[in-house]
C-alpha cells in the first residue's frame, strides 16, 4: 500500500471524522490524484542538469522517473 494512502487511512481520516462529526468514512474528503510539476527549461540544454532534476524529483515523490 502506498505510504501516503496508509497515513491518510490511519491518521488523517480519523481526525477528519472527529473534526466534522461524521461516522461514515465515505462522506469524508479524499485524495484522488496528486500531480507534481517541475520546470526544467535550462536543463534541456545540459544533460547533467536534467539528470539532477530527475534525481531530485525521485527524492521528492519517492518514485523513479523513467
Amino acid at each position: 500500500m502506498a505510504r501516503l494512502l496508509e497515513r491518510y487511512q490511519k491518521e488523517i481520516a480519523p481526525a477528519l471524522e472527529k473534526k466534522f462529526g461524521r461516522k461514515n468514512r465515505l462522506s469524508l474528503p479524499r485524495l484522488e490524484k496528486i500531480v507534481v510539476n517541475m520546470g526544467v527549461g535550462k536543463a534541456l540544454q545540459e544533460k547533467n542538469r536534467m539528470e539532477q532534476a530527475a534525481e531530485q524529483l525521485a527524492q521528492i515523490t519517492g518514485q523513479q522517473v523513467l
